[in-house]
């Protein structure tokens, strides 16, 4: 598992002209920000972090990897 602690910028779902993606915004600055692509999400939660720091973002992909994005 990969972690980075950045600043969230915003997600978007790209399902035009056959796309099946989901785009996950992050970074310090406009200048300076990047695009998480996730590919073939077939489930998406959010999960209450119930005190225990936040809430959780879950995306499960197609070949059964998965994207957790915390917010704290």
């Amino acid at each position: 598992m990969v972690a980075y602690k950045q600043i969230f910028r915003g997600i978007s779902a790209d399902q035009k002209d056959g796309e099946n993606r989901i785009g996950i915004m992050i970074g310090a600055l406009n200048d300076d920000s990047t695009t998480h692509a996730v590919m073939a999400p077939e489930q998406v939660w959010l999960k209450d972090g119930q005190g225990a720091g936040g809430e959780t973002l879950e995306i499960k992909c197609a070949d059964d990897n998965t994207t957790l994005l915390r917010f704290e």
